[in-house]
C-alpha cells in the first residue's frame, strides 16, 4: 500500500466496539488485565478467540499485555514436556510418574462438559514442576485418555496487578 496508514498501524477508534461490549447479547468481552477482546463461542466445544481487529472498522485493537504477564515457552521446552507425558494413560500413571499435583479440581468443582467421544471430566490435575516457564495440566475424562495442556507460567508482574 502506498501512502496513508497500513491496516496494521491504524487503531480502532469507532463507537461500535464500545456499544458491542455493552450489549449482553453479543458474545464479546474485554479482559482488562490482558487488554484483550475475546469472542466467546459455544457449541460442540466452548471457548474464546482473541480478536486483534475491530469487526466494524477493521482497525487494530489494543496491544495485549499477555507477553508481559506470561512466560514464553520455547519449542524445545514443549518437546521436553511432551516426551515426559506422552506415555501416560491414566491418573495412576500420572501420579506414579510425577507425584501429587500442585493443584487438583474435582468434577464437583467444575462446570462439567460432556464430550460425545471423551465422556465427562473426572478431574483436572495441574503440575508446576515440569519447567521454569510452563505448567502442565491433565484433564481426566471418563471415556478416553488424559488430555494434556502446556500452560505458560505467569511472570511476577501478574501478582502485582
Amino acid at each position: 500500500m502506498s501512502g496513508g496508514l497500513s491496516l496494521e498501524s491504524r487503531y480502532c477508534s469507532c463507537e461500535a466496539r464500545q456499544r458491542m461490549l455493552r450489549n449482553p447479547d453479543i458474545p464479546v468481552v474485554f479482559d482488562s488485565v490482558l487488554r484483550e477482546h475475546h469472542l466467546i463461542y459455544e457449541g460442540k466445544r466452548t471457548g474464546r478467540m482473541i480478536l486483534q481487529f475491530c469487526p466494524f472498522c477493521g482497525g487494530r485493537l489494543e496491544e495485549s499485555k499477555r507477553g508481559e504477564l506470561f512466560e514464553a515457552i520455547s519449542d524445545r521446552a514443549v518437546q521436553e514436556i511432551v516426551s515426559q507425558v506422552k506415555d501416560v494413560k491414566d491418573r495412576k500413571g500420572i501420579e506414579e510418574k510425577f507425584g501429587q499435583p500442585a493443584r487438583e479440581w474435582l468434577s464437583s468443582e467444575l462446570d462439567i462438559i460432556e464430550d460425545a467421544k471423551k465422556g465427562k471430566i473426572q478431574a483436572v490435575l495441574s503440575y508446576s514442576n515440569f519447567s521454569k516457564v510452563a505448567n502442565v495440566v491433565f484433564t481426566l475424562w471418563t471415556a478416553s485418555s488424559p488430555e494434556v495442556r502446556i500452560v505458560p507460567k505467569s511472570k511476577d508482574l501478574i501478582e502485582k496487578l
